[in-house]
């Protein structure tokens, strides 16, 4: 069938009688035959057969490129190719718009791969064609592409070209390469069945986080950092799924288990055991700048790529390359990437959805001061070239004089004013003139707040052992004068809240109402349920008695689900001046699932000075895209994180010790400190005077240093007055029974 379908195709399409000389008159997406264009043209003949999603289809291509500042036309005679090819549509999301995504491969005659090399592009079998109906600017993907490739690391060539399919013109594309193992692409070791044991088993690998399913893709054996309930999978691309052998599954699992493994352990930081045994940081470090830059809403959770080479060459887990930025570089309704204000982090992807699990290796890499200053300095030395303003904006420019002319004829047939693909935050650009206006405005908002808040991620910091002084982040503790909510009781006139102030428009005594804490028609798994409805467009608000401190750390949490078409929750935390007025402080936009989740966001009061000293509020919105929409709120918790003093003096201290508390007795909180002389496992807890675990201060492995830990009572209100004790139990792990030193001092709870 084969054979005979590139017969007819052979014989179609040869001299002037080859697709896209004469362009079908009937066809609403027709040019002028004769038309010209500067960019490089492709001409597509698959003698009529529709272009499957999988598999590929034999088909024939013409490439007219007559190269920089020369115009092409589809009757030239002289194509750069002119010869078989495979073609299938490519893509999720994407493959469902007008404007099709293709794959494709060059083929000889007989159907076997044939290495070409296109538009300059080094010689190779495999390549995509990226419509861009979902970025009407036409250079989401190459300045991400460029960006990733001019930090030193590879990333898919491309170049726009106009594309016509059996006789319809398809608009502006971007061909480029296929993301594969080769020496010109990702430069590893190509596997194949036969590569069992040794060296050959090491590499190389391909793997991504992406769409799954059936046998592609293995669970990680650790759920995201903050949501242990959750599956990471992680996808076989090369060794493709369907050549993968066993023992080649096994390999590449066990080294991201290791890999995962010492970036989550207590010694992470250490060169010889942590992360850095595995992974290589100036490619992670540049895949967070070129994620973060262009707020990537599928930067950490779709289309992520790592790879390893063979140990022989390379060791090192490498992150990239970088792919799929057409969702990026806008504002995306959902969650952070909705910000019109360029804020937001996109590594935190975990705490805007629960529909994806984003392996948090950037979580845990910035938790550690080599990884985050190294990141800084990066940015910082970024911003004088490649990140630099004014560079940007010329290659902006640039893409839009070269696509002047063709651009006008994409948007005849995909108009630039039709709705957006992506949930967007604004309307669609009038014209493509406001649109690359929209893109410099949006860039210029997202660095000017990086600028502010990438020297901020120092805060994240656990461990630095190049400063004498740092941070480490205690358990949050409740504030005080802030209640749970209570449960409602259906009467709107009287929501049973102290000290809530609301305004819900429409709501009447015939209301969803809860009955005993349970909501109406629960199932028996949802369990209690003590909180309240919210209707589409309700703003409800609380002041507590905290008054904000400068060395504050706050987070806002709260459970909330669905119970009808809502979609979107907006978190504010405000102060309130003098006058009584509302001044938000931070706020957080939020998709709801139907299903119970903690939703949170934070602020540190040194980013706020004008809140220092003022009224802490919460607000909630629900801003649903449904006129009729209704969502479920309990359990809100203001937490203010405590940041406790971890100093490593010049001189170690000479012994292990503990220090008594201080004050003593103490009502809320009281100060613990200790001293370590060699790095130890170490176990701090309180007990009553019964000897039962009343608090477990400190349980993990530190660094030789001076320490001073907070203990409060504030989230423990059932703790009595009286009498408790606090142990310590230091272990040196060259201590002959690997323990050093046990003590115990008691003190006293007053209330």
């Amino acid at each position: 069938m084969f054979g005979q379908i590139t017969d007819e195709i052979n014989n179609s399409t040869t001299g002037q009688n080859f697709v896209g000389v004469h362009l079908n008159p009937n066809s609403t997406n027709n040019v002028s035959a004769d038309f010209t264009s500067n960019l490089p043209i492709i001409i597509i003949d698959t003698k009529g057969q529709s272009i499957p999603d999988e598999p590929k289809i034999p088909a024939r291509m013409k490439v007219i490129n007559h190269g920089a500042g020369k115009l092409n036309k589809p009757s030239d005679t002289d194509p750069e190719y002119d010869g078989y090819i495979g073609i299938e549509i490519r893509g999720h999301f994407s493959a469902l718009l007008p404007q099709k995504p293709y794959a494709l491969e060059t083929r000889d005659s007989l159907g076997n791969n044939l290495n070409v090399s296109l538009l300059g592009m080094p010689k190779e079998n495999d390549w995509v064609l990226i419509a861009n109906y979902n970025d009407k600017s036409f250079a989401r993907n190459i300045i991400s592409y460029e960006l990733f490739r001019r930090m030193g690391h590879y990333a898919s060539r491309s170049k726009l070209c106009e594309v016509i399919v059996n006789s319809e013109y398809r608009g502006i594309y971007m061909f480029g390469e296929k993301i594969k193992p080769d020496k010109n692409r990702v430069n590893i070791s190509k596997m194949t069945a036969e590569d069992k044991s040794g060296i050959s088993l090491t590499g190389g690998y391909i793997i991504s986080v992406d769409y799954s399913s059936g046998n592609d893709n293995w669970i990680s054996s650790y759920p995201p950092f903050y949501y242990s309930k959750r599956q990471v999978h992680y996808n076989y691309v090369f060794p493709k799924p369907e050549d993968i052998v066993p023992v080649q599954k096994t390999y590449i699992q066990n080294f991201i288990k290791a890999a995962e493994g010492s970036l989550y352990g207590k010694n992470f930081t250490d060169p010889s055991v942590g992360y850095s045994k595995y992974v290589d940081v100036p490619s992670f470090i540049d895949y967070f700048i070129v994620s973060e830059v262009s707020r990537n809403v599928d930067g950490y959770k779709k289309s992520r790529f790592f790879y390893k080479n063979s140990d022989d060459k390379d060791s090192l887990l490498r992150a990239g390359p970088v792919w799929d930025f057409d969702w990026a570089w806008k504002n995306i309704t959902e969650c952070i990437f909705g910000n019109t204000d360029g804020s937001g982090w996109g590594y935190k992807t975990n705490d805007c959805q629960s529909s994806y699990a984003v392996p948090d290796w950037h979580i845990r890499l910035l938790q550690d001061g080599k990884f985050t200053n190294q990141l800084i300095e990066r940015y910082k030395a970024l911003r004088s070239n490649l990140l630099d303003l004014t560079t940007i904006n010329l290659f902006l420019d640039s893409i839009k004089t070269e696509v002047s002319t063709a651009s006008k004829r994409h948007f005849a047939v995909f108009p630039i004013s039709d709705p957006n693909a992506a949930p967007e935050v604004e309307p669609p650009s009038k014209s493509y003139d406001e649109e690359i206006t929209k893109l410099k405005t949006w860039i210029k908002k997202r660095i000017d707040w990086l600028d502010i808040n990438i020297p901020k991620l120092r805060g994240s910091i656990m461990t630095d052992a190049d400063s004498v002084d740092i941070t480490v982040v205690n358990p949050s503790f409740e504030l005080p004068g802030t209640e749970k909510i209570k449960g409602w009781d259906g009467i709107c006139s009287d929501p049973n809240w102290t000290g809530l102030t609301y305004d819900i428009p429409g709501w009447s005594s015939d209301a969803p109402v809860f009955d005993s804490g349970v909501e109406q028609d629960q199932t028996p798994t949802d369990g209690l349920w003590t909180g309240f409805l919210m209707g589409k467009d309700t703003s409800v608000y609380q002041t507590s008695n905290y008054v904000i401190q400068s060395g504050d750390a706050i987070d806002l949490k709260i459970d909330a689900k669905m119970t009808w078409q809502a979609d979107l929750l907006e978190m504010t935390l405000f102060y309130l001046n003098g006058s009584l007025t509302k001044i938000p402080i931070v706020s957080n936009r939020v998709n709801i699932t139907d299903a119970m989740q903690e939703y949170s966001t934070s602020f540190f009061a040194s980013d706020y000075p004008a809140a220092v000293g003022h009224k802490l509020g919460i607000m909630f919105d629900n801003v649903s895209s449904e006129p009729q929409s209704w969502l479920a709120l309990d359990n809100v918790r203001l937490l203010k994180r405590t940041t406790v003093n971890v100093s490593y003096p010049k001189t170690l201290p000479a012994g292990f010790s503990l220090s008594q508390n201080y004050p003593n007795p103490f009502n809320p909180a009281t100060v613990i400190n200790y001293s370590l002389p060699v790095n130890s496992n170490v176990s701090l807890k309180v007990y009553d005077i019964l000897g039962r675990e009343v608090a477990k201060l400190v349980s993990e492995f530190q660094n030789a240093g001076e320490y001073r830990i907070l203990f409060s009572i504030t989230d423990k209100k059932n703790l009595a007055s009286g009498i408790y004790f606090y142990t310590i139990v230091a272990g040196n792990p060259m201590a002959k029974n690997g323990i050093s030193f046990i003590q115990t001092k008691k003190m006293i709870l007053t209330k």
